[in-house]
């Protein structure tokens, strides 16, 4: 026998042996993963309602910071009162718990 033409070591025949066994046993090659279920029309009632609730908070996040950025654009940069941008989107993040971006917020400005 030639070298090209000798049969698999030991190890591979093994692995290969328990590949085939998986193969035949799940009728998959591929790692299999936990199946999805379905929510109950009760948690996706909720899950939605929270989502929306979500929302809303950030939007009049976004409203609040643009009002205040507004009324900061009207002092004088030498003001005491001036503050920047992302000063007042931390102000209104902390004070609102929400996690708005200085960026967002100056697009809607």
């Amino acid at each position: 026998m030639t070298a090209a033409a000798s049969p698999p070591s030991r190890l591979r025949r093994t692995l290969l042996d328990t590949q085939s066994i998986d193969t035949a046993v799940t009728g998959s090659t591929s790692i299999s993963k936990p199946a999805k279920r379905r929510q109950t029309s009760k948690q996706k009632h909720n899950a939605d309602a929270e989502k929306v609730k979500r929302q809303k908070l950030e939007s009049d996040a976004i409203k609040l910071a643009t009002t205040k950025i507004h009324e900061n654009e009207k002092l004088d940069a030498k003001d005491p009162q001036h503050v920047s941008r992302n000063e007042i989107v931390r102000q209104v993040n902390a004070g609102m718990g929400t996690s708005v971006s200085g960026k967002t917020v100056s697009r809607m400005y």
